[in-house]
Formats: C-alpha cells, structure tokens, sequence
C-alpha cells in the first residue's frame, strides 16, 4: 500500500488518517501502475480521496462547507471511505497523534462544557464511547495536579524530529537522520530562535522542568548537543529547574561521548526506551537495535553517572502475547530502572 498526498491540506494529518487502515503503507508522489493505494487531494473548494485495494478502484468526492477547516474536511472524507472499504471502524476514530487527554484541558481551559467536550470527541472525531470514557477518567484524575500548579511555573519542551529509523507505530513527527543530516545545523538554528522567543516571552516565569524529546534527541551528535545545551544554558534561568530530562531513546543513538555532554550540562533524567524486550518484536516495528544493546546503553549511562533513568515499554505491539510482555517485565527488573512508563498501542 503507497500513500499519495496532494493540495495544500493533504499533509500530516492525512497521512496519518490513511495510516489508521494501513500502518505500514509507504508515501509515494506518484500513483503506482501495479500494487494498492490512496491518494488524499485537497482543492480550493473540494476534496477527492482515492482507494485501490485488492484491484478495485473506488474514490469519493465532496465540496467542503463553507468555514470548514480544510485539513479536518479532506481528513473525514478520507477516514469515511476508508472505514466503508476495510470493515475497519478505529476506536479512537480519526483522532491521530498522541494526547487525546490533552484537547479536554484544552476545551476546559477555554470554557466549553462538559457536553461540548463529548460533542468532540464523539460526533467531531468519531470516538468510541469507551475510549472517550477512558480520556475522560484520566483528565479528572490529573485535574488536580494541574489546578495545583503555579501561575508563574513555566515548562519547557524542545522537540529534536530525527530518529535512526521510523518505527511502524509511531505519529510523532520525525524524520530518518541519513536523510536529514546536512541540514540539521540549520534545523539548531531555527530552534534557537524559538529559545530565544522563549527567554524574552517567558522571562517573568519560573522555569522549573526542561525535556527534550522527539524524535530521538540522541541522534545528534555530541557536539551538536553540546551547542543545543550550551545555547540553552546561557539563554534560560536554569536557578530553579528542579528537573532536566532528555529523551535518549533508542540504544543505536546511545554513545558515551553524548552521555557525558549531557552529564557535563547538568541533565539529571534521561530515557533508554525497547518499548518491548522481545527481539522479534524489535525487527518487526523497524527498530533497528537488538535487545542486547539495550542491555548495553542502560549500563552505560549508569556508567558514566545517571542515577535518574526512565524506560519506555508499549503493550500491544503487533503479534506480541501476554508472555512476550511478562518476558519484557522480566528483563526490565533486572536492570532496575528509576522509573517505567507503560504506553498502550
């Protein structure tokens, strides 16, 4: 299956929606003369979206309301054709990304009610009741944790969108480094500019946590984080940071050299992430690491001196049963970690 995006409001989102039905799908810019597809293509008044599966061509076309925003009007048709063509209903809908807890404190932020916030996520995003029901209970649950916070607490997030590969499940945005590294100086450049915002807009607040994530922060190379972390250093107020966390990630980025420059800069929490300790389930969804070199980041990084260290597991990886994640468990406990983060696929 080839994915194929056009018009101006065929970009991620529509991709991700043709990756609801088809995760492994790769994107193409031309239609294929022989295998399956979809094309999502966005005009100034009208959506296509195109389909052949299993040799059958289908297509659907609609003219988008007036006021409606373009990306979600070529998204719902999409998402409608593809649910039709496979049988297949998601049950987060055509919610892509990440944080659906996010867009309830979002809405409650800004006044809508409770029956508002439902109206989103069933009838806009098409959510399953139960999974609504799940976003909900944990909105409620993290609600006062929030409310407790400072006015003046301030939390800084810089996202590094390289990784060493792709993995099958992931909708971050993130980009292979082989392909990306002549222009990552270029890429620090810009993200200094959004420090320096940052340090001008912000300077009234206290910063009290620091993550970089992505992506993988650690395919940059040491002295890439060492320019990153030093800008970062003399632009912020750093005298009230209680927690600095990099997302080290994947064990093919880990090096020595990048452990220590963070070290060097006061980095207090790192992540080294298998997200499953099942070599099997490793090749499968694209990491290209094995579960011995896991072994071997996490002994290094305690090594050179991290005594604050995260490990990420997912259950519901494609094919991995009850046992592989009791295997995965297992294996986590022996290298002791400071903390587990436990996402559901």
């Amino acid at each position: 299956m080839q994915i194929i995006l056009r018009g101006p409001a065929a970009g991620y989102e529509a991709e991700h929606t043709a990756r609801l039905f088809f995760p492994g799908a790769e994107k193409s810019e031309n239609l294929p003369q022989e295998g399956d597809f979809v094309l999502a293509q966005s005009h100034q008044c009208t959506d296509l979206a195109l389909l052949r599966l299993n040799g059958k061509l289908q297509w659907q076309t609609a003219l988008r309301p007036q006021g409606e925003d373009a990306e979600y009007a070529l998204c719902r048709l999409l998402y409608g054709m593809l649910c039709r063509a496979t049988g297949i209903t998601p049950p987060w809908g055509m919610m892509t990304g990440v944080r659906p807890v996010r867009i309830i404190h979002d809405m409650r932020a800004a006044g809508a009610d409770e029956d508002e916030i439902r109206a989103r996520f069933l009838d806009h995003f098409g959510c399953a009741p139960e999974k609504f029901a799940l976003a909900l209970g944990i909105a409620d649950l993290q609600k006062p944790v929030l409310d407790a916070a400072d006015p003046m607490d301030c939390s800084v997030y810089a996202g590094i969108p390289f990784c060493p590969t792709t993995c099958l499940y992931c909708s971050f945005t993130s980009y292979p480094i082989f392909s990306w590294e002549k222009r990552v100086s270029e890429y620090l450049t810009a993200l200094e500019k959004e420090i320096d915002f940052v340090s001008s807009f912000y300077r009234d607040k206290i910063l009290d946590t620091i993550y970089i994530g992505g992506g993988t922060p650690t395919t940059l190379k040491a002295p890439e984080l060492e320019r990153l972390l030093s800008y970062i250093e003399a632009k912020l107020d750093l005298s009230h940071l209680q927690e600095f966390t990099v997302e080290a990630g994947r064990a093919d980025s880990i090096t020595r050299d990048k452990l220590e420059v963070l070290r060097k800069h006061g980095v207090t929490r790192i992540s080294v992430n298998p997200q499953t300790m099942n070599q099997k389930t490793l090749d499968l969804i694209g990491r290209r690491h094995t579960v011995e070199q896991v072994k071997e980041a996490f002994a290094l990084a305690r090594e050179v001196g991290f005594t604050n260290i995260n490990m990420d597991i997912i259950l519901g990886l494609p094919e991995e049963t009850e046992a592989d994640v009791q295997y995965t468990i297992d294996e986590i406990v022996k290298m002791q970690p400071d903390s587990l983060t436990v996402h559901s696929l």
